[in-house]
């Protein structure tokens, strides 16, 4: 799951910068584009974290209402 949200990341920093490219400078484009590529893998990382501990609550508390 967290290389296709990598590949994603790329894609979408490259689109990114692709539809901007007219109001970008081009010396800014690489920083620009590794702006967006950490945002996006961070962005990622932490929705994954909120979704691990979202299940280990609800499965916790499936185990609690079986006993």
């Amino acid at each position: 799951m967290m290389l296709v949200g990598a590949i994603g990341s790329v894609l979408n920093s490259f689109g990114h910068i692709l539809a901007y490219r007219t109001t970008v400078d081009l010396g800014d484009e690489l920083a620009q584009l590794m702006v967006f590529l950490v945002g996006d893998i961070l962005g990622t990382l932490a929705l994954f974290f909120v979704l691990m501990v979202i299940m280990r609550k609800t499965r916790k508390m499936r185990e609690m209402g079986r006993n």
